[in-house]
Parts: structure tokens; sequence; C-alpha cells
């Protein structure tokens, strides 16, 4: 079997299942669907499913595990980590709600929803998530990989705050993950970055916040402290305030 020949049968056993749209490097909208801002790697899938929902992220996974093909999943694509050769890719970019539950101080993000939504959201409310200190960074996974965001230093880690993740295994299986059910999945999908798993959504905890000062400070070279920059090679490098 080719290569083209392959590309054609896996994307048209994903156009049967899924919803949105499903990509070959021959189509239209192809590139601009695997690209993400990380240029350095990017992916070259036999084939890209834009989901429209959880179940499009299902229906791939499973049609990926039924044809032995590997999967990866990008959302803003701000990392891409190994960059997919062959194989499918999700594209989450159109799961982008998020619900605001003001007395439980909760939200709820899809996969694809970018911080600056979800602080828009819970700001209605006085209430901010522990998100990163770029708003167009995905929420989902941001936390998954641990996030050490802006107010880390009283609340820690992004992924310690997670109450629930949906969930589509290797198996296609669509799983409700807690610290009650399923809890070592839990464990491991918080922090550790691995991949486990397709993250659909997740439920995280906010926090009261109502006003927020932040900056820099920036020191001209000339007048920077010799102790700072004594045995640097290169530019000069100042600690940070």
């Amino acid at each position: 079997m080719t290569q083209t020949t392959q590309d054609t049968n896996v994307v048209e056993a994903l156009a049967a299942r899924v919803s949105g749209p499903v990509l070959s490097p021959t189509r239209d909208g192809y590139d601009a669907e695997r690209t993400g801002l990380q240029l350095t790697g990017r992916h070259r899938p036999s084939a890209v499913v834009g989901a429209a929902d959880a179940d499009d992220v299902r229906a791939a996974v499973a049609v990926a595990a039924d044809q032995g093909l590997r999967v990866a999943v990008q959302a803003s694509g701000h990392g891409v980590g190994v960059p997919l050769d062959g194989g499918v890719l999700i594209s989450t970019r159109r799961l982008a709600g998020v619900r605001v539950d003001p007395d439980r101080r909760t939200a709820w993000v899809e996969a694809g929803t970018p911080w600056a939504r979800v602080i828009a959201a819970a700001a209605e409310y006085g209430l901010a998530p522990l998100s990163g200190s770029a708003p167009g960074v995905g929420a989902v996974p941001y936390t998954l990989t641990g996030g050490m965001g802006l107010l880390a230093r009283t609340h820690g880690y992004a992924a310690d705050h997670v109450t629930r993740l949906d969930v589509v295994t290797a198996d296609g299986r669509a799983r409700r993950v807690t610290e009650q059910e399923e809890p070592d999945l839990f464990w491991a999908l918080r922090g550790g970055g691995g991949a486990f798993g397709v993250v659909t959504g997740m439920e995280i905890r906010l926090f009261p916040l109502e006003r927020f000062y932040a900056g820099s400070l920036f020191f001209d070279v000339d007048g920077a402290p010799r102790s700072w920059t004594r045995g640097v090679s290169g530019p000069p490098r100042f600690p940070r305030s």
C-alpha cells in the first residue's frame, strides 16, 4: 500500500465518523489546521481532524487505534513536543467553550479554550483561574503540564486545582476522571505531561481576585551593578524582580 493510498483510506474512515472537517495533505486548509504558534517542528500527519465536539475526538482515536496509527493533539500549538509524521492529528481549537459556576467557584473548560476566554468569563464574578502570563495559550495543555502561573506563590500549581477531567483513552472510551473515579489516571494526568489519553475538558477551581498588580523592572546596561554581569559571556542577564 502506498502512502497516498493509506492517507486516503484514513481520511475516508475518519470522514465517515467525524462531524468536523477531516483534512488530508492535498486538501485546502491542511496547512492552516496543522500549523500552530510553534513553527520549528510542524506536524505532518496523514490526516487532521478538526474536532467539533468530544464525540469527534473519541471517533478519531478509535479510527487511529483500528488502523494502528499514532495520535497527536494540538490546540494553540505553543508547544509541539515531538512532531507527528504520519498518523492522525486532532485539532481541538474548535472546542473553546467555558462555563463558570460562581457559587462553587469552578469553571468547566473545553480542550481548545485559550486562557483569555477563561479569564474573561471568571472576571465577571470577581474570580480568576491559575493561568499563565500569555492569554493565547490553551488552558488545558498548560494545566496538564503543571502550570506555574502568576498566582503560583499563593495557590501553587494549576494542576493541583483540577477537580475533574473528561478523557478519551487509547481504547476509544470516554471516561470521567476524578479523585474518586479513576483515581490513578486522575493522578497521572495532572502535571505529568504523559500520553495517557486525550482530554476533552476539565473542571478547575477559581479564586477570588478583583485587582491584580503586575509589571517588570528594566535596567540600563551601563547602570547595572558589575556583579550582575561579571563572568557572563554574551548579553548581560539580570535577576528577575
